[in-house]
């Protein structure tokens, strides 16, 4: 699975997701400053599930019906500890990560949630 990492996601985050493993891209290494529409456009275009702790890309699909990624992870409260967005992907990941492929899922106090991005095959 390949990965687009929000500016909002933290560095150790995303550095412990490489170490891992994953094929992680960080809009804050590359592209800080990225309008949100550009960064999910950016998803869409090179296929990589999105990562963000910014609820405007659940309006920017859900609501505005925006081209999906292959997969949304949004980490809900994880403000205040800077490696809960990894611990909750990595989790994910370990126990059942193709749920979260064509996925909107909402990650949030060590429980996620997940409604359809795309129709299934």
């Amino acid at each position: 699975m390949q990965f687009l990492a929000d500016e909002d996601v933290p560095m150790p985050s995303i550095h412990r997701l490489r170490d891992l493993g994953y094929d992680v891209e960080a809009v804050v290494e590359d592209a800080p400053g990225t309008p949100d529409a550009d960064v999910l456009a950016r998803a869409v275009h090179d296929e990589r599930i999105l990562i963000t702790r910014d609820r405007d890309f659940g309006r920017l699909v859900i609501r505005e019906g925006r081209p999906a990624p292959p997969g949304l992870i949004y980490g809900r409260d994880s403000g205040a500890d800077p490696l809960a967005v990894r611990r909750f992907v990595a989790a994910l990941l370990e126990h059942d990560g193709e749920t979260i492929v064509d996925m909107f899922t909402v990650l949030k106090a060590r429980q996620h949630r997940s409604i359809r991005l795309r129709p299934s095959p």
